[in-house]
């Protein structure tokens, strides 16, 4: 570990309180009882501490994207000890070591830090880091209405995705009345998430023939004006396990029909299932359009708005059929493990457990070569596609976009010479580097 960093309470950050961490993600910390994480570092057999800044961590077998597993897409954080002891508060009273402290909270309105004088890291030209004093973040569910905020001076900086959303930011950007930083690297993939514990989709007669129901084209142009590009598999352009093929089927109206008559002859039930989205506006009208593409192909498809806190639960208690859901951004796809590995895994939301998905995926574990993990990852790709598992929608372009005076929304470089900063922003973006040009 990097010597002389301490948390916002003054504690040091020593291999002892990154030891109890860890302890506690993989559930074997006293008081701490992880459901996610638990499972995320189940393989990891001992954590010890072999002196002040450093940590030894031994796995049950080969890890080689580990380092990645503990990154997390920037989730799994450490905690000082004092919140880390702290059950009963630990979700209010947030003690880190990062860039910015917490000065008040008021969930669903407002989320105010301030900069950390004490934060390690520095710029190329050996400014210390925060630039900024401090920052107010301010939920704001409707896309739209961040777009209207950013526009009003209301906000400096706001985040949205879809589109719709996106096709409204390009021409204000365009005039030159915010900037905009859009980024589809890395990005996740929205899809139909098909519980195949359950009927209708415990049948792959029933998940292709919803597959094959859905013209892709017409729904971009719909639901995304087209601005999207069409999704044939869980990993996007330029990530491990990409396929510009994956096999994954196309819209086929007249096949879709026959599998929907098909299933009625295995089943002796009309293909019908309840579609789970969230309530914005836009979520719900892509939704509607699935429902009349699959009224089309004999499918009655019902359609049940959830908020997404009650969506997730309701994902992870598995008592759905279908949801509208984004996930697995790229990185390193080892992070998927946790998301499709089988055998009763909680948050396997889709609940298939495929021998051959199980198998590959210890395998690109196991392996730091580049091309056989590109070999395990795109069998994987090939599976979902020959297995109906999920109905690919499309990959996510994410867009920040600030006022005209604020910069800097990736940050400086990496430290140690580690390079130009992660230009993804399905994760987050870090604003340690962002500054207001007054």
């Amino acid at each position: 570990m990097r010597p002389n960093i301490t948390f916002h309470d003054g504690t040091a950050l020593d291999a002892t309180v990154v030891k109890n961490n860890l302890d506690a993600y993989r559930g074997k910390y006293p008081a701490r009882s992880p459901l996610l994480f638990t499972f995320v570092f189940s393989n990891i057999a001992d954590v010890t501490v072999v002196d002040p800044l450093t940590v030894s961590i031994t796995t049950t077998t080969p890890w080689a994207s580990l380092p990645g597993a503990l990154f997390g897409s920037g989730r799994v954080g450490m905690m000082a000890q004092s919140q880390l002891d702290d059950p009963s508060t630990c979700d209010t009273k947030l003690v880190g070591t990062g860039p910015f402290s917490l000065v008040s909270w008021t969930q669903n309105e407002s989320l105010v830090v301030k900069k950390n004088p004490k934060y390690w890291q520095k710029d190329s030209n050996g400014t210390q880091l925060p630039y900024l004093d401090q920052i107010e973040f301010k939920p704001t569910p409707e896309g739209p209405s961040r777009i209207n905020g950013l526009l009003a001076g209301d906000f400096n900086a706001v985040q949205v995705s879809g589109g719709e959303l996106i096709d409204q930011m390009r021409p204000e950007t365009d005039n030159g009345n915010i900037n905009s930083y859009e980024s589809d690297e890395f990005g996740e993939v929205s899809f139909g998430q098909l519980n195949t514990s359950i009927a209708p989709f415990n049948s792959k007669t029933a998940r292709l023939a919803a597959i094959k129901s859905i013209d892709m084209e017409t729904y971009n142009e719909t639901v995304n004006l087209g601005v999207l590009q069409n999704a044939n598999g869980p990993f996007a352009p330029g990530g491990i396990g990409y396929l510009k093929d994956s096999g994954y089927p196309t819209y086929d109206l007249a096949e879709a029909k026959k599998l929907v008559a098909q299933y009625k002859e295995e089943t002796g039930t009309d293909l019908a299932f309840t579609l789970i989205a969230t309530p914005d506006a836009a979520t719900q009208a892509a939704a509607a359009v699935v429902q009349q593409m699959g009224k089309a192909a004999g499918i009655d498809v019902t359609i049940t708005a959830l908020e997404q806190a009650a969506l997730i639960s309701t994902a992870i208690s598995g008592k759905f059929q279908a949801m509208v859901f984004r996930n697995y951004p790229g990185g390193d796809p080892d992070a998927n493990f946790v998301w499709w590995k089988g055998g009763g895994n909680p948050v396997n939301f889709s609940r298939f457990d495929d021998p051959d998905i199980n198998a590959l995926l210890e395998k690109g574990r196991a392996t730091p070569d580049k091309a056989e993990r590109q070999q395990i990852y795109g069998d994987i790709n090939r599976e979902f596609a020959k297995e109906g598992y999920s109905i690919w929608l499309q990959w996510t372009i994410w867009d920040i976009g600030t006022a005209t005076d604020v910069n800097g929304i990736l940050g400086p470089d990496l430290p140690d010479d580690g390079g130009a900063p992660f230009p993804g922003l399905a994760t987050g973006h870090p604003v340690s580097g962002m500054w207001i040009q007054n």
